[in-house]
């Protein structure tokens, strides 16, 4: 059976899907994280095969075409996109013949997609990291998006403020407040040597989810929390006008907001908010798709015109 296989690489997974060549949905899978920066590219390749390999395994299936969406490919890994898809071929754990049936895009190409079919627009991304990109008229601008170091309003910022307010609150530096608890609760430990030791043992993919402490703690009108939230949608903000002044857009805009961090309500309120007050064209898309899903849009696409 003809399959098309989409994949979307991200800092904390690699999420797989398959689907016929008519884009009826066979199945999907998560593997570990893809995201080349942080992982390096053999594990990167090995996980988006492992994901792969694990939806397939057993199944009298050939892949016609794969479309990968990953983090920085465009910007930092560009020269080595031919290695990325030798690698996958060679791998020998997936059913492909050919590396021109592979195509690579950025990760913002396919989560805006998940949202709209406009070809102009602006995405949002806050979740592991965060990163803004827009397109208008032929032309693209691309603001954050550096890596977990400097993204600011990505989960990791968040879950960092939150460490650092349990380390100072438990040492006794500042009173010990909600969000000290709500740590506490989520990762089911009490002293601080504990929660230091989850954290460094996976400082990128425990520090995420201690947003979701922050969050529980906006919900209950911590101030602490909501102050945090708000700073983090404000950086934010700034990456959306920023991309807006450079690319002049002056009618209605999709501006698509994908991520962990939009699921918070305090958080994509308050966002919604702080763009509104600045900017005249938005019309703001939570898609109710995955990104994965954009990836299966350019793969239909890719399909069709090559049969």
């Amino acid at each position: 059976m003809k399959i098309i296989i989409t994949i979307d690489g991200g800092g904390t997974k690699t999420e797989c899907l398959i689907s016929d060549i008519h884009g009826n949905i066979i199945g999907t899978s998560l593997s570990g994280p893809s995201n080349i920066r942080n992982q390096g590219l053999d594990t990167s390749i090995d996980n988006i095969a492992n994901s792969i390999q694990d939806i397939i395994r057993e199944k009298d299936v050939f892949i016609s075409v794969l479309v990968i969406g990953l983090p920085a490919i465009e910007e930092e890994h560009k020269n080595q996109t031919e290695e990325i898809k030798e690698g996958l071929l060679k791998c020998g754990k997936i059913p492909i013949d050919s590396k021109d049936r592979i195509f690579l895009y950025s990760d913002q190409e396919i989560a805006f997609l998940s949202g709209t079919d406009k070809k102009n627009g602006i995405v949002i991304i806050s979740g592991t990291g965060s990163v803004v990109r827009g397109w208008n008229n032929g032309n693209e601008a691309k603001v954050g998006g550096w890596g977990y170091f400097a993204d600011e309003g990505s989960a990791f910022w968040v879950g960092q403020q939150a460490y650092q307010i349990v380390t100072r609150g438990l040492d006794g530096r500042e009173n010990r407040g909600l969000i000290v608890d709500e740590v506490i609760k989520l990762l089911g430990v009490n002293r601080i040597e504990d929660i230091n030791k989850i954290i460094y043992d996976n400082p990128t993919k425990i520090l995420p989810h201690l947003s979701i402490a922050v969050d529980n703690a906006s919900k209950k009108n911590d101030r602490v929390a909501q102050d945090i939230l708000d700073t983090g949608v404000s950086y934010l903000v700034l990456g959306v006008t920023t991309v807006i002044d450079r690319l002049k857009f002056s009618d209605e805009f999709p501006l698509v907001m994908v991520g962990g961090m939009f699921r918070s309500e305090y958080f994509s309120k308050s966002f919604k908010e702080k763009v509104s007050e600045k900017v005249k064209f938005p019309r703001f898309i939570i898609p109710q798709k995955r990104p994965v899903f954009g990836a299966l849009k350019i793969a239909k696409k890719i399909y069709e015109k090559n049969t």
